[in-house]
């Protein structure tokens, strides 16, 4: 049997544990209790309403809700150690998690009822090997929130082209705005900005890792790590005097309270913006970023889907709770609240901030995030070199440390 590495622990298919509660398996579909594991902090609250309905409508089903910080980091640790939510919320576009369901530990949901309300693009880019161990309910999108406010205020158009991106920079900055807000402080947000961008610049970026990988490609001669170096060394001319001391949180508040013009973000953020600034949406729109050197598309994953043990003792209550979560209602209550577009049929998207971005994706503007084709943990190794990057301008450096670590990964 294959094996799966979690947190350097090698598992196999794993023996059946007690649960992390503590309850022992019950024969009973009543009286049960069963967890959901959520590595998304942003959808914390509407879920805890959810939770709180659904067991208000089944007597009998407790549902406890574990949504830790750093909850990918927390859910490999636990699986390591043989503890296996009932529920969990996963992505299964990515290579990690395919490598559950072929280790056993993801139920195949393939054929139940419930995916039949999924859209069948979305259950597409959701399937491996034809089968589905998840249930997609949203699609995130990256891009670029802009204060429309603002550009509106000194006379500028929200940009189309990379060529206007850096002149509205330009402007802004001379009337004192900090044109884009980079959160360096915070690694894991440097590596997602960079793992998006690099695919923004070349949609099939994963070739060119291989290329470098195999040898047939130095990095230093690598045309898009020489193309991300060279235009995040020019945008962060129009960033904080010192971005690595800034975090995540802050850019957001930077941006929600008119400090900032602009944040690099997945469509996720806004629910935090509005937590800032409950009046943004009609200040702000969300863009696509746009692609100095050629067609622009936008990068999406599939970013709230949820699985459910192979091994738990309650499947029934627990693929009940799924169904719940993913009802026309309450999927609608869900985006609503995290403000993805969402693929359950009957869903409506009223999202203003996000519309134009939304549907340019419609049209087929889009592609499939990088790091669903890397090598599991390869995008958080490369955030260091990133952030050197942005500390000493080297980009010879940057390149082949970018080398290393990626022929390193590609060679486990």
């Amino acid at each position: 049997m294959k094996k799966l590495v979690v947190v350097g622990i090698t598992i196999g298919l794993l023996c059946i544990p007690l649960f992390a509660n503590g309850t022992k398996a019950k024969n009973s579909s009543s009286d049960v209790t069963i967890e959901f594991f959520c590595s998304k902090p942003e959808p914390a609250p509407v879920l805890k309403q959810m939770i709180t309905k659904f067991e208000e409508e089944n007597q009998g089903i407790k549902v406890v809700f574990t949504c830790p910080p750093d909850g990918e980091t927390v859910l490999k640790t636990r699986l390591a150690a043989h503890d296996i939510p009932d529920v969990m919320n996963t992505f299964p576009a990515e290579k990690w998690y395919k490598d559950l369901f072929d280790d056993g530990i993801l139920k195949d949901l393939t054929g139940q009822p419930v995916l039949s309300n999924v859209s069948e693009a979305t259950l597409k880019l959701s399937s491996y090997h034809g089968k589905q161990f998840a249930v997609p309910e949203t699609l995130s999108m990256y891009g670029l929130y802009c204060r429309k406010d603002i550009f509106e205020k000194y006379g500028l158009a929200l940009p189309k082209s990379y060529e206007e991106l850096i002149a509205d920079c330009k402007v802004l900055q001379s009337h004192g705005i900090i044109p884009i807000a980079f959160p360096d402080k915070t690694i894991g947000f440097v590596g997602q900005i960079m793992e998006r961008l690099m695919g923004v610049l070349n949609n099939n970026i994963s070739q060119e890792f291989e290329q470098i990988a195999s040898g047939k490609l130095d990095a230093e001669d690598a045309p898009t790590l020489q193309k991300f170096a060279n235009m995040m060394l020019e945008l962060h001319k129009y960033s904080y005097e010192n971005s690595l001391t800034v975090d995540y949180e802050s850019t957001l508040a930077d941006v929600a309270n008119g400090k900032a013009a602009m944040d690099i973000n997945g469509s996720w953020g806004l629910s935090t913006l509005e937590a800032n600034n409950p009046d943004i949406d009609s200040a702000i729109e969300f863009i696509p970023f746009p692609n100095p050197y050629g067609k622009t598309n936008v990068p999406i994953n599939i970013d709230t889907a949820i699985s459910i043990s192979n091994i738990t003792k309650y499947p029934d209550a627990s693929l009940k709770f799924v169904q719940f979560l993913m009802s026309p209602e309450n999927a609608q209550s869900y985006t609503d609240f995290d403000k993805n577009p969402n693929v359950i049929q009957g869903v409506e998207y009223h999202v203003a901030p996000q519309a134009a971005i939304s549907q340019y994706i419609a049209q087929g503007n889009m592609f499939l995030t990088p790091c669903n084709f890397w090598p599991v943990g390869l995008r958080d190794t490369l955030a260091a070199p990133t952030q050197q990057l942005y500390l000493d301008g080297n980009v010879q450096t940057f390149c082949t440390n970018f080398g290393k670590i990626i022929k390193e990964y590609y060679s486990k």
